[in-house]
């Protein structure tokens, strides 16, 4: 039926006033609990926290409890969970030849990828000459904890060019190694190995450069009035 009424509210308690700093942390990450009573309660708190004092709490999820030694006042309790921090590989450090193209891929516990200097988890790229440093960092979208590792990509380009001053010849790649040959029959010459080079006979001569196991050949060049 219908008709006029009277509804009577009854405040059984006061709730308390509350701050949290974070119900979702990352392992050893602090959080603070404060709770204040309304009238003249002293709060305490469960798990031996202290009110208001920094604490780091354990993995998992942990339910602490506040409570005021005033009987109008409502109990509160609040639920933190700690995440712990994924498991993360950049994979191992790369060198590759002018040319060739790399792609990164991360691994482990973490279910969100992000590459420094724009590089795209699983694709492939081709990186700037020389030894970059990329670094990954994996995280748990859930929680927001995060872990990061690195990877060096050698991109190895190689100056194939060869100066003359005199009868010596000089290769123009520095840092790394060398083997000069006779251009006639392509024959290594023996105990030619370094950067600079002074044939003992007139002749066409070239050398071979080996850089981060990268090759490359200069073109020959002519040496006359040994």
């Amino acid at each position: 039926g219908t008709g006029n009424g009277t509804v009577s509210i009854t405040i059984l308690c006061t709730a308390l006033s509350t701050t949290v700093s974070s119900s979702i942390v990352c392992v050893g990450e602090e959080v603070v609990l404060h709770a204040e009573s309304t009238g003249t309660g002293t709060i305490s708190w469960s798990g031996g926290i202290t009110d208001s004092v920094a604490f780091t709490p354990s993995v998992g999820t942990t339910t602490y409890t506040a409570t005021s030694t005033d009987g109008d006042d409502c109990g509160f309790s609040i639920d933190i969970f700690v995440g712990e921090f994924p498991t993360v590989d950049a994979g191992t450090d790369v060198s590759i030849c002018e040319g060739d193209s790399v792609n990164l891929t991360g691994t482990g516990t973490a279910n969100v990828w992000n590459w420094s200097g724009g590089v795209i988890d699983g694709d492939w790229f081709t990186p700037p000459a020389g030894t970059t440093t990329y670094t990954l960092t994996g995280e748990v979208d859930s929680t927001g904890c995060q872990t990061t590792d690195d990877v060096n990509v050698a991109y190895n380009v190689i100056n194939p060019t060869v100066s003359i001053s005199g009868a010596t010849l000089t290769a123009n790649q520095s840092g790394a190694t060398y083997q000069w040959i006779d251009c006639a029959d392509s024959s290594n010459v023996t105990g030619a190995t370094s950067q600079n080079f002074t044939p003992q006979q007139d002749g066409d001569y070239a050398v071979i450069i080996n850089l981060g196991g990268c090759s490359d050949t200069s073109a020959c060049e002519t040496v006359a009035g040994v």
